[in-house]
Order: C-alpha cells, then structure tokens, then sequence
C-alpha cells in the first residue's frame, strides 16, 4: 500500500485543502465484506457495500475490535468540514457528515479511499 499526501489550492471553492489517499489492488470492499454471512444483505451492490463499510463495526473478519476505522477517520474529517471518499468496484460513496452521496462509476480493482481537510478547520460551535 502506498499514501500520496498533497495541498490543493481552491478545491470546490472552499479554499486550500490536505487530500490523504490510499488504494490497494485488493478484492474490494463488496468481495470483503461478502465473507462474513452477516452482511449478505449489505452487500448486493459495491455502493451498498461502501455505505455499510462506513459504519462502526462493520469488518468482513468478524472478529471483535475490528471494522472502526472507517466510521472514524469519517468522523474525523466531518468535524473538520472535510469529507471521506471510498471507491471500490463500480461504486463511489462520499461521506460529509451530515449526508452521504453515492454513484456507479467505472470499475475500479481494490479499494481507493480518499480524505479531504479543509487546511484551516471548521470553527467550532460556540457553547
């Protein structure tokens, strides 16, 4: 697995960004997923597959402690106004916080995950 990390300036008009991504030429998140007969029902397309990865506890070992990644690094970058983008099969599911967007693309082997940061982060809420 190889990490490519870079600053773009004026991604989506929001200003200057971090971009985190990772792919492997894996089986891919529906074939992974597919292994553990709990989530047969989650996994009948790679977009449902995707939207399920992104849920805490959600792993294709079934062994406990496992399947949080997702669900934080998620959390992380919807705190910050950022986003979380996984890509696997012919799905694209992108993770915002307060929504979730998915839509067929063209194939991809394995997995790609990308993490967008605004460079400055969200304000906090005032208390």
């Amino acid at each position: 697995m190889q990490a490519y990390q870079h600053i773009v300036s004026g991604g989506r008009g929001k200003g200057e960004e971090v971009l985190v991504a990772i792919a492997d030429g894996g089986v891919g998140v529906r074939e992974t997923l597919s292994r553990n007969p709990a989530y047969a029902e989650h996994t009948k397309t790679d977009n449902d597959a995707l939207r399920h990865a992104l849920k805490m506890g959600v792993t294709g070992t079934g062994e406990i402690g496992r399947g949080g990644g997702l669900a934080v690094v998620g959390q992380i970058a919807a705190r910050a106004g950022g986003s979380l983008s996984l890509r696997s099969g012919s799905g694209r599911v992108t993770h915002y916080g307060d929504r979730t967007n998915s839509r067929n693309v063209p194939p991809f082997p394995g997995t790609f995950v990308r993490v967008s940061l605004p460079r400055k982060a969200a304000e906090e809420p005032a208390s």
